[in-house]
């Protein structure tokens, strides 16, 4: 029998084949879903208005606003105050961080502290012009969460997890050393 006539030398070839597509070519093409997914969380989906409409961009306003209320806090409850320092700590610690899922837990630790100073600032019952850059601190603040709540890197951090958590994709994701992607809650 000859050699290019061999059913097993056929069906080992097939076989080899197969593995190779599915691993190698699998790894690859999550290595690059991967990548897209976070260039969506750095950069936006539309990338011709900047990287300001991204996640990365609203969780730096996030913080920025922060910091503005925690400085107006100082104000009217002093320098001391626990919660004023701890809000302003927590907003560098996210404008320093930048592994996506770090971020995640100090915009989650922030959102907490934000709303106990708020809370702290209101029940100092402070005349409305006292409480002006505070409230717009606070607005601030607000609308970047809600950035963040409505942007696309959620559904599409979500639809990665998704499409690699089953078998073999959860086996080569491991293999590739890739990791699931922070969906910011959702």
């Amino acid at each position: 029998m000859k050699f290019l006539e061999n059913r097993r030398i056929a069906w080992a070839a097939y076989a080899v084949c197969a593995v190779l597509s599915v691993f190698c070519l699998g790894g690859v093409r999550m290595r690059s879903d991967q990548a897209k997914v976070e260039a969506v969380y750095y950069e936006g989906t539309d990338t011709a208005l900047s990287s300001r409409h991204s996640m990365d961009a609203y969780l730096d306003r996030a913080a920025d606003a922060a910091g503005i209320l925690a400085q107006e806090g100082t104000l009217y409850l002093g320098e001391e105050d626990a919660q004023c320092f701890l809000t302003s700590r927590l907003a560098q610690d996210l404008r320093d961080t930048e592994s996506i899922s770090d971020r995640y837990n100090h915009y989650l630790a922030l959102i907490d502290s934000v709303e106990a100073l708020y809370t702290a600032l209101e029940a100092e019952n402070l005349s409305e012009k006292q409480m002006l850059n505070a409230s717009a601190a606070y607005g601030d603040f607000k609308g970047a969460v809600n950035l963040v709540k409505n942007d696309q890197y959620h559904q599409l951090a979500a639809n990665y997890n998704k499409n690699t958590s089953g078998f073999p994709a959860k086996l080569i994701r491991d293999m590739f050393g890739l990791e699931e992607q922070n969906t910011y809650g959702w």
